[in-house]
């Protein structure tokens, strides 16, 4: 006979065990529950949820430049002073979203609390499914070059949390309206964000490519020359 002790610490280690299982191996049954309970959605929910209207609307921009859809990988192009982002695959430009609203001025992001968006060639980190700003894309940066020319200039606290979002307010970020965000959010989900390069520029450099910016950093002539191989 087992005696009560023994009884109960059974009864804990069957719990246990069977709420370890239904944590790993349960995640299809629970979380949609709990995600709603909570107020969460992945990124797969949001996808169901807007992605066959954005879909839609994305369609007629890869017929008209006939590029299949989704296409293998994508280029965004963001250039501040006219203030819109441009969405490219295998060569073509497909569609541009206007800013819908800015902050800071023409120049890199050099620390935290300055209000810049950053410039440089950067990667989508993640897919941001419960944004405060409906729906955001996570810009990595600071990038490699902006971590190695900080220290020579002892900054230390660059800044960061830079995104691609909704709505129509920025501290530094790139917002561009909820419904492009959710074309875009889909189009990053289907293509993948390993496959998406993103180039920030000040403007465009195709069009002024002997154009400056009066800076005393050193290191700015260099920073744009990469963003201008990058951009042709």
């Amino acid at each position: 006979m087992l005696n009560r002790k023994t009884k109960l610490r059974i009864v804990i280690y069957s719990i246990l065990i069977l709420t370890f299982c239904l944590y790993k191996y349960g995640r299809s049954l629970w979380h949609p529950i709990y995600s709603k309970v909570a107020g969460k959605q992945t990124v797969e929910e949001v996808y169901q949820k807007y992605g066959i209207q954005a879909e839609k609307r994305l369609a007629p921009h890869f017929e008209k430049a006939n590029v299949p859809y989704p296409p293998s990988k994508i280029t965004l192009i963001g250039l501040k002073e006219e203030s819109f982002l441009e969405v490219w695959a295998s060569n073509k430009l497909i569609k541009t979203y206007p800013f819908t609203a800015f902050s800071g001025k023409l120049g890199p992001k050099l620390k935290q609390g300055d209000r810049q968006i950053p410039e440089g060639i950067y990667d989508i980190e993640l897919l941001h499914p419960n944004s405060s700003y409906h729906l955001s894309l996570k810009v990595s940066y600071p990038n490699e070059f902006d971590q190695e020319i900080a220290p020579q200039e002892g900054r230390v606290n660059l800044g960061g949390d830079i995104f691609i979002h909704g709505k129509s307010v920025t501290i530094g970020c790139i917002p561009i309206g909820d419904e492009a965000i959710e074309d875009l959010f889909t189009l990053v989900y289907k293509v993948g964000k390993e496959n998406v390069e993103l180039i920030i520029a000040p403007f465009d450099f195709r069009l002024y490519p002997d154009r400056s910016i009066k800076s005393d950093l050193p290191w700015l002539e260099s920073k744009y020359n990469r963003i201008k191989k990058a951009m042709n």
